[in-house]
């Protein structure tokens, strides 16, 4: 493919780690596309905090490695006193980042939620918002959800119950737990399967990737569901979503119910959020590349 000159916006990926100046194997793939393409690319080293190669001069987006908040914000200022500004904010990359954040923001659109600040919960202010279940259990962040039964669904809201999914969510969250304990409604979403290794039930849902207020591509969710000719999410319901997040690059996982009725499940900061089976990397660089022009 013919090479297109110029995209103003440098990318930083992650180097393998304790190999020097060698691109971390998991996003190769996205590295040698972004070049193809013709962004200027940077690698970073996340063990020893500092760029392995010449600074990417001017804006730039990271593609790599999830980070905490408070890792971001020291990734940002180091790029920044090394002369590369990332495009992303540090607040804005909490907001997209933390479901505490962007939660008020989207709160018609995404399933309600009730938010406690650290590992534990208050019983009567939870019974109160939800007096039966079914909820969804996670953290700021990330739920266990391939660990379905054990540490994520609750059925029945009994305090034995919940008590003993959050004693393994825990568990299994460790010292990578993120903010606190959030306890969300399980909607009824329209089934596509069931995976093959976790039985996690998988719902219809999509991946949205938007920069700039554009969206670059929409892409299936579970490379393991049935998504056959089913409906995907209006891109006027997406635009008047995508209008109230302040943020240049995120992603949005988006699924439907059985009423028919689009909802926002995730909300993610672009430049930690996977690519999807159905976005190849060198049609994810050069849409993005579109997008710049």
């Amino acid at each position: 493919m013919d090479t297109l000159e110029g995209p103003a916006l440098g990318l930083i990926f992650p180097s393998q780690p304790f190999e020097g100046r060698v691109i971390d194997e998991d996003f190769s793939l996205e590295y040698e596309a972004a070049r193809r393409v013709g962004f200027e690319v940077g690698l970073y080293s996340l063990e020893e905090k500092r760029l392995l190669t010449p600074a990417v001069s001017g804006s730039a987006l990271y593609r790599g490695w999830m980070m905490t908040a408070d890792e971001y914000g020291a990734f940002y200022d180091r790029l920044h006193s090394r002369g590369t500004c990332l495009l992303t904010s540090p607040e804005q990359y909490r907001f997209c980042h933390h479901l505490a954040d962007w939660y008020e923001t989207l709160v018609e659109e995404t399933p309600k939620s009730v938010i406690f600040k650290g590992p534990n919960f208050d019983w009567e202010r939870l019974t109160e918002a939800f007096p039966s279940g079914p909820l969804i259990l996670k953290d700021y962040v990330k739920s266990c959800k391939h660990y379905w039964e054990e540490a994520c669904f609750i059925g029945d809201l009994d305090f034995a119950k919940v008590s003993r999914v959050t004693e393994r969510f825990l568990e299994l969250r460790g010292e990578f737990l993120e903010g606190g304990l959030v306890f969300r409604e399980c909607l009824s979403l329209l089934p596509i399967g069931v995976h093959p290794q976790s039985n996690l039930p998988l719902t219809l849902e999509y991946r949205v990737f938007v920069f700039k207020g554009k969206i670059l591509g929409v892409g299936d969710y579970w490379p393991q569901g049935e998504y056959g000719s089913h409906q995907r999410p209006p891109e006027s319901w997406l635009q008047t979503v995508i209008e109230k997040i302040g943020s240049p690059f995120f992603a949005l996982d988006v699924a439907l119910d059985t009423d028919g009725r689009w909802w926002v499940i995730e909300v993610g900061d672009g430049q930690v959020s996977g690519l999807n089976d159905a976005f190849g990397a060198e049609d994810f660089y050069r849409r993005l590349a579109v997008a710049l022009r």
